[in-house]
């Protein structure tokens, strides 16, 4: 069977409601077709390499994703890293004033033992 020129490619007849069309006023004896191109869908078989200007542009595009998730990163490193120094501190202060409490109670011990003598 041999094909005819351009039958290789996908195509189809669809049939256009009048009104939604910019068409001229029909003619009762000739009914109007339309022929659809390939769908463009369709990814092609072959990636070709982008261009030289179009792989620059992309690779600035990449290297400013990149350096705003430094950024992001380095802040949240920051935050974590205040955070820990003030709950550090704050276990310090704690400690500190848990230990004055109990030499204040070691203090008022020995001083009443020293009384009821």
């Amino acid at each position: 069977m041999l094909l005819q020129p351009g039958c290789d490619l996908p195509w189809r007849v669809i049939r256009l409601k009048r009104h939604q069309t910019k068409l001229p006023p029909a003619s009762k004896d000739v009914p109007i077709y339309v022929v659809e191109g390939a769908p463009s869908s369709k990814s092609p078989k072959s990636r070709k390499k982008p261009g030289k200007k179009r792989r620059i542009q992309l690779r600035k595009r990449a290297a400013v994703v990149q350096a705003s998730q430094e950024t992001e990163a380095e802040k949240r490193n920051r935050k974590n890293r205040e955070r820990k120094i003030k709950r550090r501190q704050k276990a310090r202060e704690q400690k500190a004033a848990s230990a004055a409490v109990a030499e204040t109670q070691i203090e008022e011990n020995d001083s009443s033992q020293d009384a009821d003598d």
